[in-house]
């Protein structure tokens, strides 16, 4: 059996959620790989602004020391609430050239113009979407919740953005259920549910 990589299964959910995305609303998605090439995080906000992408949505999957941790759990930009945020943040910068050093005043900045309550209102209906679509199907789904950190990859975004860490690859029924085709569709139709919910919240504001 080859090796279960982060990379091809977060791939092959964004191509899901694309593909749902573009069938259910009149939208265009852009996806920052659409191959197994990697994208430094800098670059992929860089590319959404570029292409002046209404939303950003980052995909992940978790990793904690201890196999019995599960669970979904979706992030917005900000300064982190508590540890395990600011461990989640750790591990996803990790592949960053800045340095923490470098976080404080780039954030100090991007305080001023970042969409933070549009990026919180988007996370909490991208979490409740996933929950509901997950929850219908399989047992034992847990809430994580959603959560602030300083993640370099949604640094400088001119739009609401999320990061959506979809499940533990250190536990083992979340490691099955990742690999599997019709999880990653419910995971998907949770995203779709969630940024539906969020466009429609923006059309009654607008209107009201």
């Amino acid at each position: 059996e080859g090796q279960i990589v982060e990379k091809d299964i977060t791939l092959a959910l964004a191509q899901i959620v694309e593909k749902k995305v573009e069938e259910k609303f009149d939208i265009d998605v852009i996806l920052t790989r659409d191959k197994d090439v990697f994208v430094p995080l800098e670059k992929r906000t860089a590319f959404a602004n570029v292409n002046k992408a209404d939303l950003f949505i980052s995909l992940h999957i978790n990793a904690h020391k201890q196999p019995e941790v599960h669970g979904f759990e979706t992030y917005f930009l900000n300064m982190a609430t508590d540890e395990r945020a600011v461990l989640v943040a750790a591990r996803e910068n990790a592949t960053s050239e800045k340095s923490i050093s470098d976080l404080q005043s780039i954030l100090n900045d991007l305080m001023l113009n970042t969409k933070i309550s549009e990026s919180s209102k988007l996370a909490y209906e991208v979490q409740r979407g996933v929950l509901g679509q997950v929850k219908r199907k399989y047992e034992d789904v847990k809430d994580l919740g959603v959560k602030q950190a300083p993640f370099y990859v949604l640094i400088g975004a001119e739009m609401p953005a999320i990061l959506v860490e979809t499940g533990f690859m250190t536990n083992s029924v979340e490691r099955k259920r990742l690999q599997n085709q019709k999880y990653l569709e419910t995971l998907a139709d949770g995203i779709v549910a969630g940024v539906e919910r969020y466009m429609k919240s923006l059309a009654k504001s607008t209107r009201g």
